[in-house]
């Protein structure tokens, strides 16, 4: 009895639907291949920083692998949550981190609404410091 309880409480509670890391994922590629487009209009002499939410940070370090960014993009280390600094050209963020960076001067490259998502460039000097 106990058995068949726990195998119908657990078929009612599967969510195939919607799952957070699904959402992401969903923009993740996309959004790296627009970066690839304004890293090849923005040539430089090494390569360009990105700063990332941490729940985009390793989908976002695949594609800058399977799109062949290691040598135009550095390594994105997202580990540091919540924390954005102003030496990153870009910034790959949940929308509702866009304030946390806003006194950094960017500028909106990239929107997703499924994911929430918004792919940002650094335009300006700060206005303050983080």
């Amino acid at each position: 009895m106990v058995p068949a309880l726990l195998i119908v409480h657990n078929l009612s509670a599967v969510n195939l639907a919607f799952v957070r890391d699904w959402k992401f994922d969903a923009a993740s590629r996309q959004t790296m291949a627009e970066a690839k487009v304004w890293l090849d209009a923005h040539p430089r002499t090494g390569p360009a920083r990105m700063r990332v939410s941490w729940m985009l940070g390793p989908s976002s370090n695949f594609y800058r692998v399977t799109l062949g960014l290691e040598s135009s993009l550095l390594p994105i280390d997202w580990r540091e949550r919540g924390r954005f600094d102003a030496t990153a050209d870009l910034y790959y963020v949940e929308a509702r981190d866009e304030q946390a960076i806003a006194a950094f001067g960017v500028r909106l490259l990239q929107r997703s609404a499924v994911a929430g998502t918004e792919l940002l460039e650094r335009t300006a000097a700060p206005t303050r410091s983080p």
